[in-house]
């Protein structure tokens, strides 16, 4: 009997010691205090939107840097709202490390297009939403000019540009696609002085694709410069006029 009352007893202290260990555990990393705050940027090689300064200068604006304050008082989810309001930034994700520290993740918005029209200046991103440019830093990006209302650079002509980027040759020869009011499109090229009428965007990959097959044919035989337009709004044909 005494036994079974010292088990019980034993059992009862073993469990009250869990207990008081397991809340003071649960305390001492909320009193500690925040060490350090890193700051990682996805792209950074890519595109150069978003720095280090940039980011601490809009937590000091929010009074929201946790470096110098309690584990326990520093609110995660109020710092990935603050980076989230910048336009430029996609995405942020903020933590507490085991060593007292605060790690933000923070990813960039990318840009594939920029449009300098008579209705706006911004950027297209790669998920075909309009971003605001920023004066810190300039992506070297195809540029769209003309009448571009802002649902068709989000549209229409965001597809031709997310198909102009994934390809090296476009990529590099495409600089700068000019809009007219009734949706023509004309395209200047890096290489040659010609302009290069594409007519309506419809069907652009078979048109692109008739112009790689001069380029690889006609250009190599006559040159760069022997035409001063080449037209590709007919269905399968390229029309070259040396005027």
């Amino acid at each position: 009997m005494i036994k079974k009352i010292l088990k019980i007893v034993a059992i009862l202290l073993f469990s009250g010691y869990a207990i008081v260990a397991a809340a003071w555990f649960y305390q001492t990393p909320k009193k500690e205090i925040c060490k350090e705050m890193r700051v990682e940027i996805a792209d950074a090689n890519e595109v150069h939107f978003i720095d280090k300064a940039e980011v601490e200068r809009m937590m000091t604006a929010a009074e929201l840097m946790p470096t110098g304050l309690p584990m326990g008082e520093i609110n995660t989810e109020a710092i990935e709202m603050c980076m989230k309001r910048n336009p430029l930034i996609r995405n942020a994700e903020c933590f507490k490390t085991n060593d007292n520290k605060i790690k933000l993740k923070i990813e960039q918005r990318i840009p594939i297009l920029r449009v300098m029209s008579f209705f706006g200046n911004y950027y297209v991103d790669k998920e075909g939403k309009a971003m605001p440019v920023s004066s810190n830093y300039s992506a070297r990006l195809t540029i769209a000019s003309g009448y571009i209302e802002k649902q068709f650079a989000e549209g229409e002509l965001y597809k031709f540009a997310l198909f102009l980027r994934n390809d090296s040759l476009w990529n590099a020869q495409i600089q700068q696609i000019d809009v007219q009011q009734n949706h023509q499109i004309t395209l200047i090229p890096t290489v040659g002085t010609q302009r290069i009428v594409m007519g309506k965007i419809d069907n652009f990959e078979q048109k692109m694709g008739n112009l790689r097959a001069f380029y690889l044919d006609g250009c190599n035989r006559f040159g760069w410069n022997k035409y001063k337009t080449i037209n590709l709004r007919y269905n399968g044909q390229v029309i070259c006029s040396a005027n």
